[in-house]
């Protein structure tokens, strides 16, 4: 069973291979380790394996650090390249989901103003000439304009909560 394991933290790639005949794992490493990455080196390894393997079960047990690997070189350059085009990918994602919030607020916003401006057009339909017509037209345009807004800015507001007490009572007698 063979698995390659890439440190990030130390920029290090091994490459693991563990053999159940001899019950022994075998790692190499793409350059030299230091005496403190090999005892996490191994560690993790160990660590990893245990699970998949009967490295623990049975006897003997060998741990083999095989060293440098000239062909992992190579391999490096992906793990550098996957974490290049992931950190590009979370950006995306970020500025992606910035961009929606940007059109929602903005879109909220338009709606907001027309709402306000309607009811301006509506208060002045009741104090003025009450053309039935136009009045429904009006809370047709309110309606329309109250679902937008709602729906671009994650609330739940209703007729009723928009338009003022006295213009309800008057809407409802006309």
């Amino acid at each position: 069973m063979e698995e390659r394991y890439y440190f990030s933290t130390c920029d290090i790639l091994v490459r693991t291979n563990y053999d159940t005949a001899s019950n022994s794992i075998q790692y190499a490493s793409h350059r030299a380790l230091s005496k403190t990455e090999r005892r996490l080196t191994e560690r993790y390894v160990l660590q990893r394996l245990e699970k998949s393997t009967q490295y623990y079960e049975r006897s003997p047990a060998l741990l083999i650090y095989t060293g440098v690997e000239e062909s992992l070189q190579k391999e490096l350059g992906f793990y550098h390249l996957q974490g290049t085009i992931q950190t590009v990918l979370d950006r995306k994602e970020m500025i992606e989901q910035a961009v929606q919030e940007l059109v929602h607020d903005s879109l909220a916003s338009y709606y907001f103003d027309r709402l306000g401006d309607e009811l301006l057009k509506l208060r002045q339909q009741l104090n003025g000439s009450s053309d039935p017509f136009e009045m429904d037209q009006i809370l047709e345009n309110i309606q329309v304009l109250l679902s937008a807004y709602n729906e671009n800015s994650g609330q739940n507001l209703s007729l009723n909560q928009i338009l003022p007490k006295e213009i309800l009572y008057k809407a409802i007698r006309l």
